[in-house]
């Protein structure tokens, strides 16, 4: 998801006729964790339950319940966890949202355990979540700026023995503060993810981002070239601002608008910071199916304007990620829902590769979010990584 996806307007201006917006924040602060007396330690370390099975199980879509856990990384990745927190995972606390809403946990596999830590870097501490303990890691960059990791907790699928899948909350969400200078730049994003995978002593990782996390994911690769073994991504933003296009996104909230299935005022923020009510007013605009519902996952993300905002600032309308993209020489797949409002966005990105061929993979009946295609999606994201550990 990605609230600033396009080219970010000062937060006064934020509204559908904007023309400056994204894909989509959504509910709920998350929850605050237990910290360990040592601050880069690990906080938590909780078996959850195990969902996933052998291979008879990939394309299976869990609807509700707990994380899903023991999907190995090709064989079982297709089941799909679209609702519930993790078992084990905190409680309420943090901005006052709560998170893990629980399930009972059964015994799993120890590999597959979740981790919770902080690291420190540029004078905040981020959030870090990691499922499973294999050799190899996979980053998931969720969209945004401005909203927490929580929705791509559903990535936990592709975990395995051999996969760590680490998620986190970017500078200025969720359970990692803002940063006191205001630098939303994409290279401080990247520089905040170098040293996450630094602080896990991976030398090099898979990385797979959605929406504004797909461009983030872009500004890695082309800052920190040597350190990814492979790129997917997904309704991902462009690698260039002067290659944004929101007007297909603009026609469906107008269309919706003047049907009026919006209520009165839904766009006006007034002194708050809070735009999850309103992107979970405008959900429908993303989808294949607009009366598909939002999954609990999605509905636990939190969303800050502040660091949307802080975003269009520090990067500007005219940003451009590409120059280090030309040295790239790994796999790459870049994939977009057929029916995603931005898919024009992601089609203009593999131009930008001139040393290794994305492949594109269009995702029929899905929009924006890999959710509503996640049987389709997960057993591909799962094959891509396993062919290139």
């Amino acid at each position: 998801m990605s609230f600033s996806r396009s080219r970010t307007p000062p937060l006064a201006h934020i509204s559908p006729r904007s023309g400056w917006l994204c894909a989509a924040f959504f509910l709920v602060a998350c929850g605050a964790c237990t910290k360990n007396e040592n601050a880069n330690s690990a906080i938590a370390s909780t078996p959850e339950d195990n969902l996933g099975g052998a291979a008879a199980n990939a394309g299976t879509s869990n609807a509700s319940g707990a994380s899903a856990g023991d999907a190995g990384v090709a064989a079982n990745a297709g089941t799909s966890n679209q609702s519930g927190g993790s078992a084990g995972d905190p409680g309420s606390g943090g901005d006052g949202g709560t998170g893990g809403d629980g399930g009972t946990a059964n015994t799993a596999d120890d590999s597959l355990a979740t981790e919770e830590l902080y690291v420190d870097h540029d004078g905040l501490r981020h959030y870090v979540r990691v499922r499973g303990k294999g050799p190899h890691a996979l980053f998931v960059l969720n969209g945004g700026p401005g909203q927490s990791h929580h929705y791509c907790r559903s990535t936990d699928v592709l975990a395995s023995s051999e996969l760590r899948v680490v998620t986190y909350d970017q500078r200025g969400s969720g359970q990692t503060a803002h940063p006191a200078d205001r630098d939303y730049s994409h290279d401080a994003y990247a520089d905040d993810l170098d040293a996450i995978r630094r602080h896990l002593g991976l030398e090099r990782i898979h990385l797979l981002g959605h929406s504004n996390g797909g461009l983030l994911a872009l500004a890695y690769t082309a800052r920190h070239t040597d350190q990814v073994a492979s790129l997917q991504l997904y309704g991902s933003s462009p690698a260039t601002g002067a290659e944004a296009d929101s007007e297909e996104f603009e026609t469906r909230v107008a269309r919706v608008e003047a049907e009026g299935a919006f209520p009165p005022g839904y766009d006006q923020f007034g002194n708050s910071t809070d735009c999850a009510p309103y992107f979970q007013t405008i959900w429908p605009v993303y989808l294949h199916d607009s009366q598909w519902p939002a999954p609990e996952l999605v509905q636990q993300t939190a969303c800050d304007l502040r660091a949307f905002s802080g975003s269009s600032r520090s990067n500007g309308e005219q940003w451009d990620v590409t120059n280090g993209l030309k040295a790239f020489t790994g796999p790459v797949t870049i994939y977009y829902g057929e029916s995603d409002p931005f898919r024009n966005e992601s089609e203009t990105i593999a131009a930008h590769f001139t040393n290794t061929e994305p492949a594109i993979t269009p995702m029929p009946a899905c929009g924006h979010y890999w959710e509503e295609c996640a049987d389709a999606f997960f057993p591909q994201a799962a094959a891509f990584i396993a062919d290139h550990l």
